[in-house]
């Protein structure tokens, strides 16, 4: 497993097909999908074949993506967080998201994750078609 980046808390790092389950039950919390894609919870089977595309296709083709977010205190996967291309006004940018199990909101690993990202966006400056 490649590891990306390191903060106080965290380490995020490439997905593997053995995160499928924790990932799938990050995913199936409530609440949790509510501001991503549809809004609805995928079935397993979705996540199982986003989880493919994206170690095979999406990280390997662009340089960046999302990545297994893992709390080092428990070593646990608790979510993904990572660099998307997203279309603003017919401009592709890099956006920073992230999706954090339930039980660890509100600690301010996704604003740590966040700033982290940013960071390593601005040193690394992955290709999207514009600047970060």
């Amino acid at each position: 497993m490649k590891i990306v980046l390191e903060t106080g808390r965290l380490i995020l790092r490439h997905f593997v097909m053995g995160d499928l389950d924790d990932l799938y039950r990050i995913y199936a919390q409530p609440g949790t999908m509510r501001y991503i894609g549809s809004g609805q919870v995928p079935g397993y089977s979705e996540v199982k074949d986003w989880l493919q595309r994206h170690i095979d296709e999406v990280i390997p083709s662009r340089g960046y993506g999302l990545y297994a977010a893992v709390h080092r205190g428990s070593g646990r996967l608790i979510g993904r967080c990572g660099l998307v291309a997203q279309e603003v006004d017919g401009v592709e940018e890099l956006e920073v998201g992230y999706l954090i199990d339930r039980d660890y909101r509100g600690q301010g690993l996704a604003t740590e994750a966040a700033r982290a990202l940013r960071d390593f966006a601005f040193r690394t400056r992955p290709s999207t078609g514009s600047s970060p």
